[in-house]
């Protein structure tokens, strides 16, 4: 019976801040992928406690829940929440304002990237598998079952611009469609067949170098990022009752000839620089290149920064035939599974052998290395550097060797044997087997015993009891009233919720908790806290007369706060004077919702102090 997920999605939006708080989602083999507008309300410790969820990732501009082999169930269960913004293209960075150059580089490439990876791995890993099989003498390149097998893997490697030029529109904001227009000019068989001709070309006068733009990266995706300017300067200037017509056409009459007359020999020429300058470097010192991208390569991926040279990597292969910089990772996956093999061996905790277990056999078997890095090696830290050191020696004797691969093809325990055909392949093989043998044998004598689960027992015994207890802080210094000693019935009676009451000794009022600000008043703000708490800052008893006076309100209702973020500042002095009690209560107004609501026992408070403790059912 298939596992119901729906829980475990409502947990994590509730504890990322709700799903007021997500600018946009996405997701890969293994995470979700949100864009947060604050990250600092989302509770991470929490997260990382569900039952379900293997870790957390910041990076990259990014909020990464990874999951495992399941997220694209839990995706689709998130993709049911109301209000959450599933895929939504270009991310609304003026709404998050958290992402510098460098992480909206690394969101970019990984947001055009990202929905093309499952074609990718498949049509890599079955690439290879018909290689293999070629290469071995069990199917020949002269069948036509060879061809059709072949044009199942190479497919999305001949046609890549196409779905880069789709995923790239999406990403910058346009449409898809368009995009896929301009892959479609670039791949179009006369223009293809111009080039090949080597004849003169030039488009109303002006001189044109054809190339072949087929299996290319950075050539399209610059296209579709000017297509998408082009479309805009159209769409500011053309009345929109005709709009719909003459935008894309006068979008792609413009963007066509400027890609292949300018855009595309550039950024061509840029390639090829790029790839020969990555060549040059790696033949500089092969060893200590070899062995800094192995053992770094996994801080690479946590960080997001592995979309960089993934794709410096497919370039290499378009451009030279041949790419050295991702062969130097092929043991990573191996290595960390291997870590986690030696954690499960190693173990006498029958949880800690099932979990490990279980990411080995998803790094070894799916290629899927994120269980065994965030569940088992990073948690207990020495399995992880020992991995990392395994993968650094591995990388180097690779990069001595001169190995590079000559094909899109997934590496995989199933596809290893196409490695022999590619230069260096017998170094590759060596490096995997000493990350994979080295992570193992290291592990088990020196990066794991089961006196490191003295730290983590707390955690592993609630992972499935969550503590859901909602912390209230106090929005002011004061000194403390319980709610029945408040001069005003409506509050003391507790008819509107159970809390407790500050007597302010200044008048900067702050945000008890994390949330959203659903009410805001000059004299009261209602919050809403990723958990779903109510609760009411009320400022003052029957201040509502005072129409604002002496009350500067620093937050609307949409806000998105923090503990500790100035709510209101009241001129504490001229209210007192106008003869107005300015007792602060402090609300739980749906209190219903939890067992109790327990009032702090102390009689003075700072803001920021623990207040209530709001007990779950």
């Amino acid at each position: 019976m298939k596992k119901n997920y729906d829980q475990l999605a409502r947990d994590i939006v509730n504890l990322i801040g709700g799903a007021e708080n997500v600018v946009s989602l996405t997701h890969c083999i293994t995470r979700l992928r949100f864009v947060l507008k604050d990250e600092s309300i989302a509770e991470t410790d929490n997260i990382e406690k569900l039952g379900g969820v293997v870790s957390v990732i910041k990076a990259g501009g990014q909020y990464q829940v990874v999951i495992g082999n399941e997220v694209d169930d839990v995706f689709q269960e998130v993709g049911k929440i109301k209000g959450i913004p599933i895929d939504s293209g270009q991310n609304d960075l003026s709404e998050s304002g958290k992402m510098n150059l460098v992480n909206r580089l690394i969101d970019t490439i990984s947001g055009i990237f990202m929905p093309c990876m499952p074609i990718m791995v498949a049509a890599g890993i079955l690439k290879a598998i018909v290689i293999m099989l070629s290469t071995f003498g069990l199917l020949s390149q002269d069948s036509s079952t060879y061809t059709i097998l072949f044009a199942i893997g190479d497919g999305f490697f001949y046609f890549m611009p196409f779905f880069l030029g789709a995923s790239a529109a999406k990403k910058f904001g346009s449409n898809m469609y368009l995009g896929m227009g301009v892959s479609a000019a670039f791949l179009y068989p006369k223009i293809l067949s111009l080039y090949a001709a080597h004849t003169a070309v030039t488009f109303i006068g002006i001189p044109l170098k054809l190339l072949d733009y087929s299996n290319t990266v950075i050539p399209i995706i610059f296209a579709v990022y000017v297509m998408t300017r082009i479309e805009r300067i159209f769409k500011r200037i053309i009345p929109k009752i005709v709009a719909g017509v003459f935008v894309p056409s006068f979008t792609l009459l413009v963007t066509i000839p400027v890609s292949l007359i300018i855009i595309g020999p550039v950024t061509s020429q840029l390639s090829s620089w790029l790839a020969s300058g990555i060549t040059f470097l790696i033949g500089i010192c092969p060893p200590l290149v070899g062995f800094v991208f192995g053992a770094f390569w996994s801080v690479f991926i946590m960080f997001g920064l592995h979309w960089a040279v993934i794709t410096v990597a497919i370039n290499n292969l378009m451009v030279l035939g041949i790419d050295k910089i991702l062969p130097i990772t092929f043991p990573v996956t191996f290595s960390h599974a291997g870590a986690a093999l030696g954690v499960a061996l190693k173990t006498k905790d029958r949880k800690v052998k099932e979990i490990a277990t279980a990411a080995f056999f998803s790094a070894f078997v799916g290629s899927i290395s994120e269980p065994a890095i965030y569940g088992i090696n990073l948690k207990y830290k020495k399995p992880f550097i020992v991995a990392c050191i395994c993968d650094g020696i591995a990388g180097a004797i690779i990069a001595s060797a001169g190995a590079g691969f000559t094909d899109a093809v997934g590496i995989s325990i199933f596809t290893l044997p196409v490695t022999t055909t590619w230069p260096g392949g017998t170094a590759m093989l060596i490096g995997i087997a000493i990350g994979f043998f080295g992570s193992i044998i290291g592990t088990y004598f020196f990066g794991y015993n089961d006196n490191m689960l003295v730290k983590t027992t707390s955690v592993n015994e609630i992972e499935d009891e969550i503590i859901k207890d909602e912390i209230i802080a106090a929005p002011v210094n004061g000194k403390v009233l319980l709610l029945n000693e408040v001069a005003d019935d409506a509050f003391s009676s507790g008819n509107l919720g159970k809390g407790i009451a500050v007597i302010p000794e200044d008048g900067t009022i702050c945000a008890p908790c994390n949330g959203r600000v659903v009410t805001a008043y000059p004299h009261a703000i209602g919050i809403v806290t990723g958990r779903g708490t109510e609760v009411l800052v009320h400022f003052g008893l029957d201040t509502v007369k005072l129409n604002g006076k002496y009350l500067d309100v620093k937050v609307k209702a949409g806000d998105i706060v923090k503990t500790g973020d100035v709510l209101i500042q009241a001129d504490l002095t001229e209210i007192e004077k106008a003869g107005y009690d300015v007792t602060t209560v402090i609300l739980i107004t749906n209190t219903a919702a939890y067992a109790d609501v327990l009032p702090t026992e102390e009689k003075t408070v700072k803001a920021g102090d623990e207040i209530l403790n709001c007990i779950s059912k």
